[in-house]
């Protein structure tokens, strides 16, 4: 039985605003998670980041284990060696299709 109650914030990994047109975990998570703490918010509740079907669907995946790869930092790969930096640069979308190039404040 629960003995403390709590409240959390729904919002999928693609929604974080990153330089790549959809959200990646870097340090704009870090920030929401903070901000969200501040805020006095006890969860984060996440959508499935597994791999997509054939039908661009994360709930019937073909690994329940795996991770999509459309949400890994690629600084982060950059930044231990993994990828070269002309790998990454000229990768980044300046403005965001969905809100018509607002920034959005984390």
């Amino acid at each position: 039985m629960l003995k403390k109650r709590g409240a959390g914030v729904l919002l999928h990994i693609s929604s974080v605003p990153s330089d790549y047109g959809v959200g990646v975990f870097d340090d704009n998570v870090k920030k929401f998670i903070d901000k969200i703490a501040d805020m006095g918010f006890t969860y984060w509740q996440v959508l499935p980041f597994n791999p997509l079907d054939g039908a661009n669907s994360p709930y019937c995946s073909p690994s329940a284990f795996a991770r999509n790869y459309l949400f890994i930092d690629p600084k982060q790969l950059a930044d231990i060696g993994l990828v070269n930096e002309d790998d990454v640069k000229g990768k980044y979308i300046r403005r965001f299709p969905l809100h018509g190039g607002l920034r959005i404040c984390i």
